[in-house]
């Protein structure tokens, strides 16, 4: 005997693809209209150049200089903002763990020491960090990246981002 009544319609909703659509903030090269990046209140056009004790330059990841490798000075910060809400997705590469404090910030909240999950993280190749409320308490429209100590950071894509109530930092 076998069963030959129709299923039922099955679901296509999926909880985290309908939390929010991403917000590029940087992908292929480029920084998207409405973004921007800058360091020591100077403009980084495209997140490329030098200002306030950070140089950015183009590298090649997937095609040719499709990523930027972004070179701290001691005591120097990085600034992207753009549009979107939710967590920071950031694709990036560390060559070295970092030799000093290295904290993110997001719009007027309290700043997150990221120095442990990029020691852990480096010379792994390339990864995604996740930076949610669990390490920023209320992320804003910008991202401030901040170091004690000469750093280096290759990055591919930043993008925002809402995701599931809960989800944690990781690197």
């Amino acid at each position: 005997m076998s069963d030959t009544a129709p299923l039922a319609n099955l679901s296509e909703d999926c909880a985290f693809l309908s939390n929010g659509a991403a917000s590029e903030w940087y992908f292929n090269g480029r920084l998207a209209a409405g973004s921007s990046a800058s360091a020591g209140g100077t403009d980084l056009p495209n997140l490329r150049g030098a200002a306030g004790g950070i140089v950015a330059r183009g590298i090649d990841k997937d095609r040719q200089e499709d990523a930027r490798e972004i070179t701290f000075g001691p005591n120097s910060a990085l600034t992207l903002s753009g549009e979107g809400k939710g967590a920071f997705l950031i694709t990036y590469n560390i060559a070295v763990a970092p030799a000093g404090s290295v904290t993110a910030v997001s719009g007027t909240g309290p700043s997150a020491d990221i120095t442990e999950g990029l020691t852990i993280a480096a010379e792994k190749g390339w990864r995604e960090m996740v930076l949610t409320e669990a390490c920023l308490a209320s992320p804003g429209g910008s991202l401030t990246i901040a170091s004690e100590a000469p750093l280096q950071i290759s990055i591919s894509q930043i993008m925002r981002q809402e995701l599931p109530e809960g989800t944690q930092c990781s690197f």
